[in-house]
């Protein structure tokens, strides 16, 4: 039986860790229906999922990804370059 993909991700597995993100702690439950967000409905529930992962963990890296992957996917380009600096800042910090 063929797999329905969207974006090149499986719906049945994203289905799957939308619900087993109830049991996660806050921050990942965020990362995952963001991510999910990203993957299959429009840019406002993405934005509003971003804007609290980066409102209630601002060291998340994750939550000024999806912010800028929303305003983009808006057509916003300008917009999503701050959120995507700080994002990019934040991460390389991690590798020094």
């Amino acid at each position: 039986m063929p797999l329905l993909l969207v974006r090149g991700l499986d719906v049945d597995r994203l289905a799957r860790a939308a619900r087993l993100a109830k049991h996660t702690t806050d921050r990942e439950r965020l990362t995952i229906l963001a991510r999910q967000a990203s993957a299959i409905t429009s840019s406002p529930a993405l934005r509003a999922l971003a804007d609290t992962l980066t409102v209630r963990h601002p060291d998340a890296v994750e939550g000024y990804f999806f912010t800028a992957v929303s305003l983009l996917t808006a057509g916003d380009f300008l917009g999503a370059l701050l959120p995507c600096r700080k994002g990019v800042s934040m991460d390389s910090l991690a590798l020094t």
